[in-house]
């Protein structure tokens, strides 16, 4: 009895059923365009604290894009707002890559300036800053270097030698 009742609900919304399919498949399927967004604001001042300071007005905030892989939903999205930018997946590769080298390129590159951000702050603030470890990581592999290193790859050893600083 409880087949009789899913089945006919399903006769019943079986041109909803189709046409929700069609449009998550559709708007899913990917196009070579990486789309940037502006990604947020983020207010920063319950983080930070500086005593013995100078009084400022205003706020410390920090902002950030954010990306999307293109596809036909995120193009209609970025064409209907003027703020989105749609950019060739060519124009963001290297020669020799693919999105996902950028992806990992790009993740490394946010971690590396949190980094940087840190090391900045302290020493601005003539602080000690104590570096407890560092990762070497590929961001570019030349187009005819023969190699298996893929963008993202942790370097760990060279020749059976430890490395932990790009010197």
């Amino acid at each position: 009895k409880i087949y009789s009742k899913i089945k006919d609900i399903i006769k019943e919304n079986l041109f909803l059923i189709i046409s929700s399919l069609i449009v998550v498949v559709v708007f899913n399927i990917p196009i070579p365009y990486y789309i940037e967004a502006p990604g947020g604001l983020i207010n920063l001042d319950d983080k930070v604290k500086v005593s013995n300071g100078y009084d400022s007005k205003g706020s410390l905030n920090l902002t950030y894009v954010s990306t999307y892989d293109g596809s036909i939903a995120t193009y209609i999205m970025a064409k209907l707002n003027k703020s989105w930018d749609l950019v060739p997946n060519d124009d963001v590769k290297l020669e020799n890559e693919d999105m996902d080298d950028v992806k990992n390129r790009n993740k490394i590159m946010l971690e590396n300036s949190i980094s940087n951000a840190y090391y900045v702050a302290y020493t601005y603030l003539k602080k000690d800053l104590k570096i407890n470890s560092s990762n070497l990581y590929v961001v570019y592999v030349d187009e005819d270097a023969d190699t298996d290193i893929k963008v993202g790859d942790k370097i760990v050893k060279i020749d059976d030698k430890v490395v932990n600083k790009v010197d």
